[in-house]
């Protein structure tokens, strides 16, 4: 071989050698990102964690007043029964005349438990619901009397849709009300 040759094949050795190192580079540097942000996943996913655990008292002491407080019936047709009786019981002490009482049926997703892993926990509701849609005509101060009535928190009662339209020739407001319960 001669010195040219002996060059020439230096430069192409130092050129191929250049390449493979920045082909192994690249892949090292890949390698290593996706080592790093899988780290930095599992720290984020720790803390979080810890952070959850760090809130377990108070989710126990909210889930003991849920046990204690929300109201428990056997059956639909109880807890629908208790709600029109309520929904009547205001009126009536309101001084108004419902119209139209209408069972709403339930939304099929309402109550449903976020899914944990857990196939049994995911599929039982958290709770259950029964909406009723009622109207009313009375004075501006005796409807939106009876309409806060209505809205409960303590007793898991709320007022989940509302129309009101006035009748200004009659000096009245007429109302729509959904009201729904919330039991276990």
């Amino acid at each position: 071989m001669s010195r040219r040759e002996k060059t020439l094949a230096a430069v192409v050795l130092a050129l191929a050698l250049i390449w493979g190192g920045s082909v192994g580079a690249r892949a090292w540097m890949a390698w290593w990102r996706t080592q790093h942000s899988g780290r930095e996943n599992v720290a984020a996913r720790i803390e979080a964690l810890q952070e959850l655990l760090g809130e377990r008292g108070a989710w126990e002491q909210r889930h003991e007043w849920m046990e204690q407080t929300a109201p428990s019936y056997a059956s639909r047709q109880e807890a629908s029964a208790k709600l029109l009786e309520l929904v009547e019981a205001r009126a009536a002490a309101g001084g108004l005349t419902l119209e139209g009482k209408t069972f709403v049926q339930a939304d099929a997703g309402a109550g449903k438990a976020l899914p944990s892993g857990n196939a049994v926990e995911a599929a039982a509701p958290v709770f259950q619901s029964v909406a009723v849609r009622v109207g009313a005509t009375g004075s501006e101060q005796e409807v939106l009397k009876w309409i806060h009535s209505l809205q409960q928190p303590g007793e898991f009662v709320g007022v989940t849709d509302l129309t009101l339209t006035p009748e200004p020739e009659a000096s009245a407001l007429k109302s729509e009300v959904e009201v729904t319960l919330y039991y276990r």
